[in-house]
């Protein structure tokens, strides 16, 4: 009878545990020896930016997150610059961080939400890296007293790779990067995942979606502030002031990622630069940036330009709609590489896809070359192709 209790009672224990409700402290990983805004936030001017996807660019936990700062030092004037682009993840926010962000001011903290778009957009691995460290290294380029955090937040396959008993590769591959910086992170999507598994709320009727209904956008603003009060409530000691930037993990990593603007491409047969394009009234949605603004446009088979640059990464910046084609880009004259420009979003939406076409190159003069295609997608209704940025990665 004694044992039987004694079982009761340690089922009991465990019950009253796991019923309790988690920390949100137990999911941020930070490294309070960088902090520098918490000297910033009282000196009377402070300026933060957010770069990431749709579920930062949407009004939601950025806001809030802006509303806790403002409030909580009411006397410090604040700039805030939303770089979140739907749709995008770390390869363009990369190469788009420069006009993005560093032209309308450098940061004392930055944001980085990018592995939700990461893993829906299937980007592989090494451009992951490359992307992220180039994300980093750029920041405290500009600044080296940056805080730079990492935002991990949730969607349903990371759910699922935590219920397999596994971190998602993408909040891996970031987390390397905010190690080896000394950056900070928090893990929304493991917090939220482990307060479903915890009975606190349910994913279908509370967080409802990757875009999060106002409760978790709320959830995610509450797990943001703990984060803040912590890092502010820790002082830098003098050594973390006298930062040196560490040698890259890869030489090739984005660092020097910019865009380019189309006119400088020389144009062929019926590929023609516009300085202000209008998308098609076809009935899919335009998003910012990628309607009314300057594109290098080709509408047929057969239509081709070259482009001459400077640098160890080439890629580019497309509006890809319902009519977009497939087309072989030749790369100093190499052996061609055949994209379809068409995505699984395309009958929708003029998607803004930001594509890599080689990213370890040699340094110097180097030539890319795009042809139109005469086979297209069987969903597509046309053979454009809609160029509104280069990508360049400068000579390292």
């Amino acid at each position: 009878m004694k044992k039987i209790l004694t079982v009761l009672l340690s089922v009991l224990t465990v019950s009253v545990c796991y019923a309790q409700k988690l920390d949100s402290k137990d999911y941020h990983a930070l490294n309070g020896n960088t902090l520098k805004s918490s000297a910033v936030f009282t000196t009377g001017k402070a300026t933060v930016a957010f770069l990431g996807g749709s579920i930062t660019f949407n009004d939601g936990w950025r806001v809030l997150t802006m509303q806790y700062l403002t409030e909580s030092y009411p006397s410090t004037e604040f700039s805030f610059i939303n770089a979140g682009m739907p749709s995008v993840g770390s390869v363009g926010a990369a190469f788009r961080a420069e006009k993005d962000i560093y032209a309308k001011g450098v940061p004392d903290v930055l944001f980085v939400d990018v592995a939700v778009n990461d893993r829906v957009n299937s980007v592989n691995e090494a451009l992951q890296k490359r992307a992220v460290e180039g994300i980093v290294r750029k920041a405290l380029d500009k600044n080296p007293n940056m805080d730079i955090i990492f935002l991990y937040l949730a969607d349903p396959m990371k759910l699922e790779d935590y219920k397999c008993g596994k971190s998602p590769r993408e909040v891996e591959i970031e987390q390397a990067v905010v190690d080896y910086y000394k950056l900070s992170s928090i893990n929304i999507a493991k917090e939220v995942y482990d307060r479903i598994e915890n009975s606190e709320f349910t994913w279908s009727e509370d967080i409802k979606d990757l875009h999060p209904s106002p409760f978790g956008q709320e959830l995610y603003a509450a797990s943001i502030k703990k984060a803040l009060e912590a890092l502010v409530a820790t002082k830098p000691d003098e050594e973390a002031k006298k930062f040196k930037m560490p040698k890259p993990l890869d030489k090739y990593s984005f660092s020097e990622g910019r865009l380019d603007d189309t006119k400088e491409a020389e144009m062929a047969p019926m590929f023609t630069y516009h300085p202000n394009y209008v998308l098609p009234d076809d009935g899919a949605t335009k998003r910012d940036g990628f309607n009314n603004v300057a594109m290098l446009v080709g509408e047929k088979p057969g239509d081709v330009f070259m482009y001459k640059f400077k640098g160890t990464a080439i890629g580019l910046a497309l509006a890809s709609g319902p009519d977009a084609g497939m087309v072989e880009c030749f790369i100093n004259g190499g052996v061609p590489k055949i994209i379809d420009l068409y995505s699984k979003w395309s009958s929708d939406i003029h998607l803004p896809r930001y594509l890599i076409l080689d990213s370890a190159m040699s340094k110097g003069v180097n030539y890319l070359s795009i042809r139109i295609m005469q086979p297209k997608n069987s969903r597509s209704t046309g053979n454009k192709c809609r160029v509104v940025s280069f990508l360049i990665n400068d000579d390292l």
